[in-house]
């Protein structure tokens, strides 16, 4: 006698993927924006190092199973990248962020960052890179909001950037944060790796 065994499933484990299938890849998936300033005073070697330690953290972060993307700011801020799980698309728009003449505002980059966070789901962090002045008050408000998120924002500074304000933007007063000279700034952002939390995948 043969047995006939009807093998079917439901939910995520079925094929095609069910119904709540998206709702789950994005719980189990990470998402971490890199915001990167991209002020006049980033020139030269510094923007350099920040392009490549940007390279490294979002790289890493696919590895970890993160979907990741990039917003650069200036006097204003625009999304360079929308969250992929693609290394090519990575590389491509890291290649293309040009020096901005236009100012430095951090919030801009925060609450850009914050839009396209806060509706995912599932571990998100937002990574800033900064290296000098702005408007205090509305970066901190603007981090405010979107840790009020649940959003994590970790950071790594150059240039004359205030690592006692930058603790008001992460909100960890007990984070080591230092200033880095050029030299080191590739390797102190591809470090916040370490600062990212790991996925329910992972």
């Amino acid at each position: 006698m043969s047995l006939r065994r009807r093998y079917s499933g439901h939910g995520v484990t079925s094929y095609p993927p069910g119904r709540y299938f998206s709702e789950v890849s994005d719980l189990y998936t990470g998402k971490l924006l890199m915001v990167v300033d991209v002020s006049g005073s980033m020139e030269g070697e510094r923007m350099s190092a920040a392009i490549g330690g940007s390279g490294e953290l979002l790289s890493q972060a696919l590895t970890d199973s993160y979907a990741v993307g990039l917003v650069a700011f200036s006097g204003s801020a625009s999304l360079e990248l929308d969250l992929t799980t693609e290394l090519r698309a990575v590389e491509r728009a890291l290649s293309r962020l040009r020096i901005r003449w236009s100012g430095t505002d951090m919030s801009e980059g925060i609450k850009l960052a914050h839009r396209v966070l806060r509706t995912r789901r599932g571990e998100r962090v937002m990574a800033i890179f900064s290296d000098g002045e702005t408007d205090r008050p509305t970066a901190i408000a603007a981090a405010l909001a979107a840790r009020a998120d649940g959003i994590r924002i970790i950071a790594a500074l150059g240039g004359d950037a205030d690592p006692s304000f930058m603790r008001q933007v992460t909100g960890d007063d007990d984070e080591p944060l230092q200033v880095v000279p050029d030299s080191q700034v590739q390797a102190e952002i591809a470090g916040l790796a370490a600062k990212v939390p790991p996925t329910w995948s992972r």
